[in-house]
């Protein structure tokens, strides 16, 4: 399992480096913002940048099991990813921290994912551990795992992670 996983992350990797030296156009990207919730709570504001994936099978959204924005921007800028199972109590009130956090960290990569829809996401979770939700992982931009918890985060506590994140 753990040689699986190895293998995984050695061939996101290639294909970053692959990536960075066929697609380096000295171009600075947009922040990744994705959500892919067929709905969206109605406390919650959706920016215009926010990408919403569709429940499509296995195939355009990933790249070798993983979300292709996620392999897009691993190692490349801070990443915030958030799985959550709609209408859950918790699940909503962390989804709407991290969503009204998000204005505040434009640079960083904000993945929001369903739990109940592994088609989007692939192998995303198991590779992360996240086996429980709501769950946040936070990646630094060198796609080192910084933090990683399961359950309720007040936003006081999160934004100062952000924060943190951002200094690495």
């Amino acid at each position: 399992m753990e040689q699986r996983r190895l293998l995984r992350v050695l061939a996101v990797l290639a294909l970053l480096a692959f990536l960075g030296i066929a697609g380096c156009d000295g171009e600075e990207t947009t922040p990744t913002t994705v959500d892919t919730s067929a709905t969206v709570p109605a406390s919650v504001s959706t920016p215009s940048t926010t990408h919403i994936a569709t429940t499509s099978t296995v195939g355009p959204g990933l790249v070798d099991g993983l979300p292709r924005e996620y392999v897009q921007d691993l190692g490349i800028r801070p990443i915030v990813v958030l799985f959550y199972v709609p209408g859950g109590l918790v699940d909503e009130q962390v989804l709407s921290t991290v969503t009204e956090l998000r204005n505040n960290f434009r640079s960083y990569s904000f993945l929001l994912y369903d739990y109940s829809v592994p088609s989007v996401y692939g192998d995303l979770a198991m590779d992360l551990g996240i086996s429980y939700q709501p769950g946040v992982v936070l990646i630094d931009r060198h796609g080192i795992v910084e933090e990683s918890w399961t359950g309720y985060v007040d936003k006081a506590t999160l934004n100062q992670l952000l924060v943190n994140l951002g200094r690495e």
